[in-house]
């Protein structure tokens, strides 16, 4: 599993948001686990798989409609490309509304902008109403595009069909050089979560005081080095418990871990189950 990459969106040319239509050709254009300070809309029409949002993984069937806010972690759903399904990607700057929200007729707009902070999948019989609209939108242009963005939010701030993923711990990145430290820090859990990733090491690859990075950490993730660590290797554990066959503690050891304990523990802490219910709940024994 990859670190997780600062991902910078360019919007479409002629457009004040970013769309993208991909087909199962598109495979290798889809995101491992990133972040990036835009909504995020994800539409798939058909087919089942997982769905990595935050540090927590869950499944889908019978498509997906997600809204996401910004600076969730999640990764680019792979599984409904593979069986040959196409989805559609729509990521927008909330400052495109900002005449909007304010405004009493919007207030549904303000609250689910609000509430997408937090991970919406939407479910039927509001899911698959906008499936045509959404496999052509590529092709729209101009206020036609616009047009379609604002009475889909508007269908999606109205509708009771949905849930919430209670994800509450969004990433505050936004400058390029945040960015960039960001990028760095992610690469160094990645390439030392096995091992005994440092405070005082990452640090000084970021050219800062350890107290100093300590508050930098704490300003825009509201986490300490620690969490962050743990975080990662507890993503890590999800999927080899769904998709290896090693036991526990082996799991646990394989995602940088010392104690089976230790692990149980972090695990509980974060996904709200022991690693073994985890695993049953997927049907994987």
């Amino acid at each position: 599993m990859s670190s997780i990459e600062v991902e910078s969106i360019i919007r479409d040319v002629d457009s004040s948001f970013r769309v993208m239509h991909l087909q199962p050709s598109d495979l290798l254009k889809v995101n491992d686990i990133h972040i990036h300070p835009e909504y995020e809309i994800i539409y798939i029409p058909q087919g089942s798989g997982k769905r990595f949002v935050g540090s927590k993984m869950s499944t889908y069937d019978d498509g997906e409609l997600l809204l996401l806010g910004p600076n969730i972690p999640h990764i680019g759903y792979k599984d409904s490309l593979r069986q040959g399904h196409w989805q559609t990607v729509i990521q927008f700057d909330p400052v495109i509304f900002e005449s909007l929200v304010d405004l009493s007729e919007t207030a549904p707009l303000r609250k689910l902008l609000k509430r997408a902070q937090s991970g919406i999948i939407y479910q039927d019989p509001v899911k698959h109403k906008f499936s045509n609209e959404f496999k052509s939108l590529s092709q729209k242009a101009g206020f036609d595009r616009l047009f379609f963005l604002l009475n889909l939010l508007k269908d999606l701030s109205t509708t009771g069909y949905y849930q919430t993923l209670d994800y509450d711990q969004n990433y505050d990145i936004t400058s390029s050089k945040e960015q960039t430290r960001f990028s760095l820090v992610f690469t160094y859990i990645k390439d030392r979560y096995k091992k005994e990733p440092t405070l005082k090491e990452v640090a000084k690859l970021m050219a800062m005081h350890p107290s100093a990075f300590c508050r930098f950490l704490k300003k825009h993730t509201q986490k300490t080095f620690v969490q962050l660590v743990n975080e990662y290797r507890i993503r890590q554990s999800c999927i080899l418990l769904m998709e290896s066959k090693l036991n526990i503690s082996e799991i646990g050891y394989e995602s940088g871990f010392d104690t089976l304990s230790y692990f149980n523990k972090k695990f509980r802490e974060l996904m709200k189950m022991s690693p073994s219910q985890y695993r049953q709940l997927y049907g994987i024994k």
